[in-house]
């Protein structure tokens, strides 16, 4: 089972300056779970295909401080963010290979999902030790 960790701007949602909510997309066996970054970017700020935010040069910052006024942070503001998302990649990734380790490179769990003749059946699915549980 595999962790996708990807970053979507909320284009639905947006404040008075024309900032949206910046969010991580986790994908997990099936689910999806979107959490908070905390970062609000106007959506010329943001690269949806390089997942990152747009470096760009003096001319374009100027043209957006124009439109956006108050709404575009100053650089060291934005590679403060990259940063920020960089690490929380990182850290989801991290902690999802940790809790794989740990249930899934565990012998006690392996031989659950292993289906080998000469490996004892999973307690969960022949009703653990006192043997199969009876519906009334």
């Amino acid at each position: 089972m595999e962790v996708t960790v990807k970053f979507v701007l909320r284009r639905d949602l947006e404040d008075k300056k024309g900032q949206h909510p910046l969010m991580l997309v986790l994908h997990l066996g099936g689910k999806r779970k979107l959490i908070s970054t905390g970062i609000k970017l106007i959506p010329d700020l943001w690269s949806p295909e390089k997942q990152e935010i747009v470096d760009m040069t003096a001319k374009q910052k100027a043209a957006l401080e124009k439109k956006f006024r108050s709404a575009v942070p100053p650089k060291g503001q934005l590679i403060q963010y990259q940063d920020d998302l960089l690490g929380l990649r990182n850290k989801v990734r991290l902690k999802f290979e940790v809790i794989q380790k740990l249930f899934f490179g565990n012998p006690l769990f392996s031989f659950c999902s292993q289906t080998s003749s000469m490996q004892p059946e999973c307690p969960e699915k022949t009703g653990g030790a006192k043997g199969p549980s009876k519906k009334l």
